[in-house]
């Protein structure tokens, strides 16, 4: 089997990561929040299970993109293809996004089914019992997701859009993960670290001539760490007309 990755993956892998998990976690917002009207007695519309398969369905997509197929999990093949080999934590994460879009799925058609029938009878009694089961296993799925997104994250700690992702959108990160960003950027870059994850992106959106982001970045690097050479540097280099 070929070990070459094609330069077209090794170009898009880490934005394409980012979009993964972008649509990841938007799916687990979505879910969140129809779990709680579900919960509290008002059934949300079939749009909002149908928005979570379609964001399910671009991550599942997203990670075939990049990540070859495994054709025999039990001698651990894959398939030929010039694309990147998933270590187990991949794969996990790969299985996980997997069911969770195929329950999904079923909740969707099931939600689908509640909208036709009375809610005094029997089969609208027994679809939503089906119902609540379903989400149930979509909670416990997601949890389990998470847990094995935050092991992922330790190999993507180079990974610039993702960091400036997780750096730009911190309160809905937070809020779907269920855990301070602290946590997540702990996870990528270690604890003595974080530093690290503002300096990156500060002098990626410097390089790009994105000034204003570029000094916000590089100030908080300096907050952490007011000894950091290398973000003063790069400050020092800004033109006096930036803002």
């Amino acid at each position: 089997m070929s070990e070459q990755i094609s330069p077209y993956i090794q170009k898009i892998k880490d934005w394409k990561t980012q979009d993964i998990i972008d649509n990841y976690l938007k799916a687990l917002q979505v879910y969140k929040f129809f779990q709680q009207e579900f919960q509290n007695g008002r059934l949300q519309s079939f749009k909002d299970l149908r928005k979570i398969c379609d964001l399910l369905w671009n991550a599942k997509e997203g990670n075939y993109l990049i990540f070859r197929r495994m054709t025999n999990p039990q001698k651990r093949k894959f398939e030929d293809a010039p694309k990147i080999i998933p270590n187990d934590d991949e794969i996990a994460f790969m299985n996980n996004v997997g069911l969770l879009f195929h329950k999904s799925l079923v909740a969707r058609e099931l939600k689908y089914i509640l909208e036709y029938y009375d809610t005094d009878s029997v089969v609208y009694q027994e679809t939503k019992t089906e119902l609540t089961r379903i989400l149930k296993q979509v909670q416990t799925l997601f949890k389990q997701g998470i847990d094995i997104l935050l092991k992922i994250l330790k190999y993507q700690n180079d990974n610039i859009p993702l960091l400036t992702y997780l750096l730009e959108n911190q309160n809905s990160i937070e809020n779907a993960m269920g855990t301070e960003l602290q946590v997540v950027l702990e996870n990528m870059l270690g604890k003595d670290n974080i530093d690290q994850a503002y300096f990156k992106v500060g002098k990626f959106y410097f390089e790009s001539g994105w000034h204003k982001q570029a000094k916000s970045m590089l100030n908080k690097v300096l907050k952490i760490n007011p000894q950091h050479q290398l973000a003063q540097e790069v400050l020092a280099r800004f033109p006096e007309t930036a803002g």
